[in-house]
């Protein structure tokens, strides 16, 4: 599920060598599912964070449905964050192009994004 990987940073025993303090941390793919991890250390310097200055300005990230973006939408309501934009069309990117964008506690914002009219996930084909 999309929001465990999200909210819910897991410490991979095999990955444990590349944290050396309790403030770095990494956001990968849950269930042990292949994908991309992120990983976050401190600054090395003193400044205050800002997604107008050079670096982060935000993490993008495809579901698979509108659905999808939509309890994204409603989960950070029910915990408080702040919403940016509601879900909807987004008509400056290819359409069909559907997402929210909410800022974290940090102030990094964040959008997960459906590029289908879909509103449920295809079914699934199993071999016989």
């Amino acid at each position: 599920m999309v929001l465990r990987f999200l909210v819910e940073p897991r410490f991979d025993p095999g990955r444990e060598s590349f944290f050396h303090a309790a403030d770095e941390f990494a956001y990968m793919p849950i269930n042990g599912k292949r994908g991309t991890v992120l990983f976050f250390y401190p600054a090395r310097e003193p400044s205050v964070f800002s997604r107008h200055k050079p670096g982060l300005q935000h993490l993008a990230f495809m579901v698979s449905t509108r659905s999808v973006v939509r309890e994204v939408h409603d989960w950070v309501k029910g915990t408080h964050g702040e919403i940016l934009h509601e879900p909807q069309e987004f008509p400056q990117y290819p359409p069909p192009y559907y997402a929210t964008f909410w800022l974290d506690p940090f102030g990094s914002c964040w959008r997960p994004c459906a590029t289908t009219t879909a509103t449920e996930p295809p079914a699934l084909h199993t071999r016989r």
